[in-house]
């Protein structure tokens, strides 16, 4: 199993239909899902082959994404998934306004810490 944190600029750029896309390609089975301190948190069974496939996927993200690193873990321990899912806010426009805002807060951030 598959335990990683992707850090950078991840919301609001599609990142987790991006993943989906790349563990389903896979045959992998879990969930992604965005986290409130701005980063991507992503849960996954599958081979240890297709696993390692994955996470430099997640290094590399879609195209206007920014991922500054993906720390990751392997274990052994099976997550019984049976499938992969994005794990949205319980409502779906709060999650996508939710997104927004952080992709937002993150160029803010960014543009105040250039000058």
């Amino acid at each position: 199993m598959l335990k990683a944190k992707v850090f950078g600029f991840v919301q609001g750029v599609n990142y987790r239909v991006y993943a989906k896309k790349s563990a389903d390609l896979k045959g992998i089975k879990g969930y992604v899902k965005n986290l409130s301190d701005g980063n991507v948190e992503v849960v996954a069974d599958g081979t240890k082959e297709a696993l390692d496939s994955f996470v430099e996927d997640l290094k590399k993200g879609p195209m206007f994404a920014k991922v500054s690193r993906v720390d990751y873990s392997f274990s052994s321990k099976d997550g019984n998934f049976m499938s992969f899912e994005i794990v949205r806010d319980s409502n779906y426009l709060v999650d996508q306004i939710k997104a927004y805002y952080r992709f937002l807060a993150n160029i803010i951030s960014n543009a105040r810490s250039s000058k």
